[in-house]
């Protein structure tokens, strides 16, 4: 079903007019990637993008919160009037005052900005290839996780 919905996200980057891009350049983004806040900052053709979460808020008897802290580099490879189809490529670590798992994975993101709306952007992102290291380096390719749904409110 995932796979599904991002074949629509796909298709529908790839059919949309040939209008101008919007432009995003100097604008600063805050939105929430479940269970992540997100702050995002556009430069001239590409986006830096830090996170910042707790991911276990409620943690079981005997184990700590686990921290996230998080940075991506975001590069537009399809710009449309209310639609970009990005390329993400990024670092992640996790649990930070327990033990730590560093990601780097490497995703697509598509944002759409609606109608009317003019500073409000919805989000899928889906990783590509992510690799995993915490006392084993783990490599995986393909759709590896649970695609992330968000928004993004541009100022």
């Amino acid at each position: 079903m995932y796979k599904k919905l991002m074949v629509i996200f796909l298709l529908g980057a790839l059919g949309v007019g040939a209008l101008s891009a919007k432009d995003l350049t100097g604008r600063i983004g805050i939105g929430i990637e479940p269970p992540k806040l997100s702050f995002r900052y556009w430069l001239s053709g590409f986006a830096l993008d830090a996170q910042l979460g707790i991911l276990n808020l409620v943690a079981p008897e005997g184990q700590d919160m686990a921290v996230y802290l998080g940075t991506d580099f975001i590069l537009p490879l399809v710009k449309e009037k209310r639609m970009h189809l990005s390329g993400v490529a990024g670092i992640e670590i996790q649990n930070l005052t327990g033990d730590k798992t560093i990601l780097i994975p490497l995703c697509f993101e598509a944002e759409y900005f609606p109608a009317g709306l003019q500073n409000l952007a919805f989000t899928l992102k889906g990783n590509i290839v992510s690799i995993t290291v915490s006392p084993d380096v783990v490599i995986n390719l393909g759709f590896t996780s649970f695609p992330g749904f968000g928004f993004h409110y541009y100022f």
